[in-house]
């Protein structure tokens, strides 16, 4: 099984009068080789939506409030790095 690279991206968004959401270009954090990529995305999802941390009421699903270093743990926890 070869490495892969997990990466954390970081996105602003502004709402405008109408309501509508224009993006800025994202802008990559940090990175983890890891296995199993998707398997670490969900497990970190997982995480921090059992933390309380997911954002609703967003364009997309996969918004969430966490810090670089809550997820460089959960990444550790879940790699055993």
């Amino acid at each position: 099984n070869s490495d892969a690279i997990y990466c954390l991206k970081w996105v602003s968004f502004k709402r405008n009068s109408t309501g509508s959401a224009t993006f800025e270009n994202p802008v990559i954090l940090s990175q983890w080789r890891v296995k199993r990529v998707g398997a670490v995305e969900s497990a970190i999802h997982a995480t921090l939506k059992s933390r309380g941390k997911w954002r609703e009421n967003v364009p997309g699903t996969e918004w969430f409030d966490t810090t670089l270093s809550e997820i460089e743990t959960i990444v550790k926890f879940i790699t055993q790095q």
